[in-house]
């Protein structure tokens, strides 16, 4: 089953209130990195969002604590 096969198997259940979905997009991470005083280009933007979804823990969650921690990596390697 593909990533959106699988989210269109619970809109019915988010639309009802039956589950819950947390988003972040690029938007988060462009912020989050002006608050940190660093410059992203566009595709380390995505790179951070893989990055913390590939270290995603689900007894952690994913926070700004997670964004940031993933631009930190990214400008180091930069």
């Amino acid at each position: 089953m593909s990533e959106w096969e699988h989210i269109e198997k619970y809109k019915e259940k988010i639309i009802a209130g039956e589950a819950i979905v947390s988003i972040w997009v690029i938007d988060d991470v462009e912020h989050m990195a002006k608050q940190m005083g660093k410059t992203l280009s566009h595709d380390q933007q995505i790179e951070v969002l893989g990055n913390v979804e590939h270290h995603f823990d689900a007894s952690q969650g994913i926070s700004w604590d997670s964004i940031e921690y993933a631009i930190d990596e990214i400008k180091e390697v930069a």
